[in-house]
């Protein structure tokens, strides 16, 4: 869904980024684990999830349903995808123990220590009370973040939904001629036509200051 300027007489097509570099995903990173103002839906950050060519986060839902969340910088190859809804898969298997002790490991290296999961989920979410143990890892998803999806990822993502829910957001940097550039987002409906239906769109702004390094057009 394409931007334009009006700031002048004549509109302005707003140029958007193809790939997300480095910077782009480190920010991604940290929006999502601190701030939690770049999805729609907020997420509960537990871990890292290390992958040779992209950036992976395991995080909990509102519900305590555990997300591996996946950032590509262009389309995700296959392979990716593959080893994405392969560890959502096994992941099915940890305890509330092992997503404990995955947490206390996590928030240790951010300075934090001596808190408890479910403590922690409850507090995140704002809600009444903590959730059960049991409730915690009930379901897992996949989701993946990318400025686009090519035919083969789709293809890929299609066939791997009859195992486990599949998830995907376009996202793209868009250089503005204003002081502020823009994180555009767009959920994606992955259609078994092999088709991207935009289901809706959210933007958000931000200041000049953290953007204009990472985007030179």
């Amino acid at each position: 869904m394409p931007l334009f300027s009006l700031r002048s007489n004549e509109p302005r097509k707003l140029a958007e980024s193809t790939k997300l570099n480095p910077e782009h995903v480190k920010w991604l990173e940290e929006q999502i684990a601190f701030h939690g103002s770049v999805l729609p839906e907020n997420f509960l950050v537990i871990d890292m999830w290390k992958h040779p060519a992209c950036s992976g986060l395991l995080a909990l839902d509102q519900k305590a349903s555990l997300a591996v969340l996946l950032i590509a910088s262009r389309s995700p190859h296959p392979k990716w995808i593959e080893d994405a809804a392969d560890f959502a898969w096994q992941m099915r298997y940890a305890s509330y123990a092992d997503l404990d002790e995955a947490t206390k490991q996590y928030l240790a290296s951010h300075g934090v220590s001596g808190v408890d999961l479910s403590e922690l989920h409850q507090q995140h979410f704002a809600i009444n009370r903590p959730l059960k143990r049991y409730r915690f890892n009930q379901n897992q998803r996949v989701l993946l973040l990318a400025p686009e999806f090519l035919q083969d990822a789709i293809e890929k993502i299609s066939w791997r939904r009859f195992e486990i829910d599949i998830e995907g957001y376009i996202v793209k940097f868009i250089k503005n001629d204003s002081r502020d550039d823009f994180l555009h987002v767009e959920p994606a409906g992955f259609m078994e036509t092999g088709k991207i239906a935009l289901l809706a769109s959210t933007i958000a702004s931000y200041p000049s200051s953290i953007t204009r390094r990472w985007i030179r057009i």
